[in-house]
């Protein structure tokens, strides 16, 4: 059996897939299915909670449902 493709998926593509039914959400549902791996870095994750909270005005609860 292959090991996933490990991937580091920048904020564009994370902000895309919360936003548009694109090939940003399929790289994502990609993930949840664990046909991908995706890491990420603290930097990254701020960043995208960053960007979330204050720009698209995600409340403290949408954060941590959108975040696992």
């Amino acid at each position: 059996m292959n090991a996933p493709p490990k991937v580091v998926l920048n904020t564009n593509v994370l902000i895309s897939s919360f936003l548009t039914p694109g090939k940003s959400r399929k790289i994502v549902d990609l993930a949840a299915r664990r046909k991908i791996l995706v890491f990420s870095t603290p930097e990254l994750e701020d960043e995208l909670r960053r960007i979330l909270k204050y720009k698209l005005k995600y409340t403290d609860e949408e954060l941590s449902h959108a975040l696992i």
